[in-house]
């Protein structure tokens, strides 16, 4: 039997060519050659496609698609819709894909129909593409099926010694997620749960991207709604115990507020911090032109303290 499935690689991006351009030459570059490539441009202006205008004189290798500057859920839910290949996967324009990771993903999903969507490990790097660390490392782990609801979430919310695999790196049997929407922010968590009553999901070992971490993420957004949000989504779950529901929730709390400490808060002490310097400097050089001998009588006071 002849190994050659369709497959369809949608790259989302909004308001980043330069990294869009470097993230779809990845895709370019794979060793599958059966792949259907598609720029889905949610960008609120055109540079992305004057961009990749200069570095493409023609849209051969790719189709390019401007979106009228969708919503991120809407987006996504339109990208589902366009499916019509065997397989599906949905990257982003701040990520890099290996080389042979479609190839490797594709063979595993053909040889067990009973795979609903494979995601892979990955590298992190930061906003100028340097290595930080890996996600997971190859030599602590083995390839991982999961089915069941209670072994994915624990991954996500009871301290897993394994992360979960970024939701980038997925690669889905189309037939399974056709009926499947989201609205909420945490719809990688959401949309990916919902794909184990098709089928088992298989995160593998081996780095199969690498996922970029800065500022301007959606992930380093975060608020008290879409946390209440998630927490009601898992407690509608039929097949999660009482118990387990107490766990998730009480460990979604901590990871928002200590996200908020890290993050928001420390926000707030730097600019007051900085405010307090610059009325000291004011001050200080006020005091200096009224008072010539300002920090001799300053430093005479202190050796008597």
């Amino acid at each position: 039997m002849i190994f050659n499935p369709s497959i369809t690689v949608f790259l989302s991006t909004h308001n980043r060519p330069q990294l869009a351009l470097e993230s779809l030459k990845t895709l370019l570059n794979q060793s599958y050659d059966n792949k259907k490539i598609i720029v889905s441009d949610n960008s609120s202006d055109n540079y992305t496609e004057i961009f990749l205008k200069k570095n493409f004189h023609e849209f051969n290798e790719f189709r390019y698609i401007k979106r009228p500057n969708l919503d991120p859920h809407d987006h996504f839910n339109l990208l589902i819709d366009e499916i019509e290949t065997e397989y599906c996967m949905f990257f982003h324009d701040d990520d890099l894909l290996e080389s042979d990771f479609i190839e490797k993903a594709l063979k595993k999903m053909e040889k067990n129909k009973n795979i609903s969507c494979v995601g892979g490990n990955a590298k992190i790097i930061d906003s100028k593409g340097n290595f930080i660390r890996f996600l997971n490392r190859p030599i602590f782990f083995h390839d991982l099926f999961i089915d069941s609801n209670e072994q994915f979430f624990d991954h996500y919310f009871n301290y897993k010694p394994r992360l979960p695999a970024p939701f980038p790196s997925y690669i889905y049997r189309s037939k399974f997620i056709k009926n499947i929407s989201s609205s909420a922010k945490h719809l990688d968590v959401e949309f990916i749960s919902r794909t184990i009553k098709e089928g088992n999901i298989l995160w593998l070992k081996d780095i199969c991207m690498s996922y970029r971490v800065h500022r301007s993420q959606d992930s380093f957004n975060e608020s008290i709604v879409q946390r209440k949000k998630l927490i009601q989504f898992l407690y509608k779950k039929k097949d999660l115990s009482l118990k387990k529901k107490a766990i998730y929730k009480k460990n979604i709390r901590l990871l928002y507020w200590r996200k908020f400490f890290l993050n928001d808060l420390s926000k707030v002490f730097v600019r007051r911090y900085n405010k307090a310097l610059f009325f000291t400097f004011f001050t200080q050089l006020f005091l200096i032109f009224r008072h010539p001998f300002y920090f001799l009588i300053k430093l005479f006071n202190k050796s008597f303290i």
